[in-house]
């Protein structure tokens, strides 16, 4: 029976699934952010957000969004420096039994 984690993702055994499609995604215990379809954007595309160098931010940030590689379904959105590793979110202990 599969567990869900968010609205649109689920894990069902060892395994993160689209809750939507059921487009098998990751081992449940690695970031789901690193295998599906990613967008970047200015943060800027975001509707209300101006130029951050006007709030003093000397970097420039992207907006991240994160798809479904089965129905392309938007799964998460986050804003973080170009050069960070995608945030990982949902951390799911794995154990390493069977009936876990």
């Amino acid at each position: 029976m599969a567990r869900r984690v968010s609205e649109y993702l689920e894990i069902d055994g060892r395994r993160m699934r689209c809750a939507r499609c059921g487009e098998d995604i990751c081992d449940a215990g690695e970031n789901y952010k690193l295998w599906v379809l990613q967008d970047r954007a200015p943060v800027t595309e975001v509707p209300g957000v101006v130029d951050p160098a006007l709030y003093g931010l000397a970097e420039t940030l992207e907006l991240r969004r994160y798809y479904c590689p089965g129905c392309v379904v938007q799964i998460e959105t986050e804003v973080a420096l170009p050069h960070e590793a995608p945030l990982w979110d949902i951390e799911i202990e794995v154990g390493n039994d069977a009936g876990d």
